[in-house]
């Protein structure tokens, strides 16, 4: 539901504009746990069937225009978001993990333009924003609860969000100058911010059952036979010693991490007509970020700061050609660097755990320091014996940017309809990795040459388990070949249509994970994530116009709809152990490549149908009827990210690539709008 509200406050000089938006959104999500499994695990029903999901949100803002004279112009604008929804249930997930989500941002901005000179503008903007993010648990919980992960099984217990808090407040100016000369139109402008970031982190506990090989007669065991193993105190037969989990995770200590971050961007650029078929575009862009300091304390010293990148300048530049004189073939080509922004929760990640203010262990359940499954820990006490991990940023530390470049040609065919053929290029270069750098030598290798580690053993850094150096250096590709059409609205119809190709290859998931093995980042590179080799999406728009009088009770009607197809995101099948003993489990089985299997496809079809009714002189009525999803069709909730976590990876399993996580089904949504 949503209304608006405009009008002049002083004539010809303010006006108002209100705005606001209620969606009281819900769907719930499915727990797709299979039977045989919830009831081994011993699941009540009220943790399985649907987990609730939603979003009740209100979107209201305030204007404010006003023009003093024929050269100073402005406005003031106020916006608030709130949304409250229960999440993080469904797939593998059970009802009682999910959490309850409470958003709440403030924001205002002003801008004020000046015409100095008839061919000389300038713009100054200043911002606010404040914005509050909430989880706690969504069914109350034991203080002490844990988490427990049974890879490709379920997952249960408390959700490791549950009593995070995130507060972010940020003030922003921009002066931006336009100078028009000839044929030279010339942008300049600087833009400075400053981010305050409070994080209250949740203290968790998990514990991680990924399977086994026992030397015995039992040979390989499940996850699922581990945990129910291990709940039963049965004794492993192959070591004597009972059934244990894989991995146990916990954490202690300091919860708030304050940090500050402050950016500085400049630019400049020229719009030069060359001719008047010819329009060429050059410019740079340089840009700073200014990183706080994480942690004066912390004993080790790459986990104190991040390194200040001084030189990050990014050219820009792009043509637009119509070499036959007309307007019917447009070529239009361009390349840049472009600067990413770089990811707060890494630095916030490094400023808590690095040894002092969040101690975080992850200790194999076979160590003879770890605790027995399910015991409460209230401290640190217990593991003393085993150093705590810690993350950290290298002396060179980079921030990440991709080269963009695309070259397009586009044909009007006949008239209202238009042909592009497109190629599109994204390399991402200095991409974060974590990567552990205290592993000792290799005890062996594995059958693909992998070392195998010695685990907690013969550590470099006796102080520390693992140090995770947060380093940049990953690297991407990405490929593409579009082919669009396009029909422009005319005698009632409007289409377009685009099948697109593309390969898109990486060496990590370009946001900070671990490596598989620390000793070599070439052995991750594969397909990446984001690899979607077909897709295509069409929508069109029928809107009758008859003048027969028979026909003329349909005008007014609109049918819309639109399609996406893609041949499926990529799944990247895990061992669900730690194969090479380096402590981290995310590893493949000898010989498997990332990504190298293909997700199920995608097929969705959205449709709206809508009636406008006038009535007296100023006065319409709009009442509309839209379906999303409306064949119903069952499309696994994969992303850009790939399909891990949407269907089942682990690799072996018996119902590997079975869909976890789905998309919405079909919705029905029918609504009335009024303009006066």
């Amino acid at each position: 539901m949503a209304g608006n509200f405009s009008g002049a406050l002083v004539k010809d000089r303010v006006w108002f504009f209100i705005n606001d938006e209620f969606n009281p959104y819900k769907l719930p999500s499915p727990v797709t746990i299979s039977p045989a499994n919830a009831t081994a695990l011993g699941l009540p029903a009220t943790d399985l069937g649907n987990s609730p999901f939603g979003e009740t949100f209100h979107t209201p803002s305030a204007k404010l225009n006003f023009h003093l004279n024929d050269k100073n112009t402005g406005f003031i604008r106020y916006n608030r978001f709130t949304n409250d929804q229960p999440g993080g249930g469904g797939g593998l997930t059970t009802i009682s993990r999910s959490t309850t989500f409470e958003d709440r941002m403030n924001g205002g901005a002003a801008q004020f333009t000046t015409m100095i000179k008839p061919n000389l503008l300038n713009e100054v903007r200043f911002g606010l924003n404040r914005r509050a993010v909430i989880r706690n648990t969504y069914v109350p919980a034991p203080a002490n609860g844990a988490l427990i992960d049974i890879t490709g099984v379920a997952s249960f217990g408390v959700n490791p969000l549950a009593g995070s808090e995130q507060v972010e407040k940020s003030t922003q100016i921009i002066d931006n100058i336009t100078w028009t000369r000839g044929k030279h139109s010339i942008k300049a402008g600087i833009d400075f911010q400053t981010t305050d970031l409070l994080n209250r982190l949740a203290l968790t506990r998990t514990y991680s059952f990924g399977g086994l090989t026992a030397a015995g007669t039992r040979g390989a065991v499940t996850p699922l036979d581990q945990y129910l193993r291990t709940t039963r105190n049965e004794i492993d037969p192959a070591t004597g010693r009972p059934y244990t989990y894989t991995q146990l995770s916990q954490q202690f200590g300091e919860r708030d991490i304050p940090l500050t971050f402050n950016y500085f961007n400049a630019f400049v650029q020229d719009e030069w007509r060359v001719r008047p078929n010819l329009t060429v575009n050059l410019g740079v862009r340089y840009e700073l970020v200014m990183f706080p300091v994480l942690d004066e304390q912390a004993p080790y010293e790459l986990s104190r700061k991040i390194n200040n990148n001084n030189l990050n300048f990014a050219p820009r530049v792009g043509f637009t050609w119509a070499p036959f004189g007309g307007q019917r073939t447009v070529v239009r080509g361009g390349y840049g660097i472009y600067f990413d922004n770089p990811a707060l929760n890494l630095a916030v990640t490094a400023a808590s755990v690095n040894g002092r203010r969040i101690l975080s262990y992850t200790i194999p359940g076979t160590d003879a320091s770890a605790p027995k499954f399910g015991d409460a820990l209230t401290n640190a006490a217990s593991f003393r014996a085993t150093p705590p991990d810690i993350n950290a940023f290298p002396s060179d530390y980079r921030i990440t940017y991709g080269h963009n470049a695309n070259f397009q040609v586009e044909r009007e065919v006949v008239k209202d309809l238009a042909m592009n053929v497109q190629y599109s290029f994204w390399g991402h270069r200095f991409a974060p990795y974590s990567r552990d750098i205290n592993v000792g030598a290799p005890v062996r290798f594995l059958a693909d040459g992998r070392p195998f580690y010695s685990g907690s053993a013969n550590r470099p850094d006796a102080r520390f388990r693992r140090i995770l150096l947060i380093e940049t250096g990953s690297n991407s590709s990405y490929h593409a070949l579009d082919l669009s059409f396009r029909k422009r609205f005319s005698k009632g119809v409007q289409l377009s249509a685009t099948w697109s190709w593309s390969h898109a290859l990486s060496d990590s998931d370009l946001q900070g994970g671990s490596l598989t093995d620390p000793s070599n980042r070439r052995l991750d590179y594969g397909n990446s994530g984001t690899d979607v080799r077909h897709s295509f999406n069409t929508q069109w728009l029928y809107a009758p116009r008859f003048d027969n009088a028979g026909l003329k009770w349909l005008n007014g009607f609109e049918v819309s709809s639109l399609l996406w197809y893609n041949s499926g995101y990529n799944v990247n099948a895990v061992a669900g152990t730690d194969v090479n003993n380096d402590l981290t489990v995310n590893d493949r089985l000898a010989g498997r490549a990332r990504n190298s299997f293909r997700g199920p496809d995608f097929l969705q079809m959205d449709t709206r149908l809508s009636r406008k009714f006038r009535l007296f002189e100023k006065y319409t009525f709009e009442a509309l009827a839209e379906a999303e999803n409306m064949m119903n069709r069952l499309n696994p909730g994969c992303s850009i990210d790939g399909c891990t976590g949407a269907v089942v990876n682990r690799d072996g399993a018996a119902d590997f690539g079975r869909i976890t996580s789905a998309r919405n089904g079909r919705q029905l949504q029918f609504g009335l709008r009024a303009s006066f």
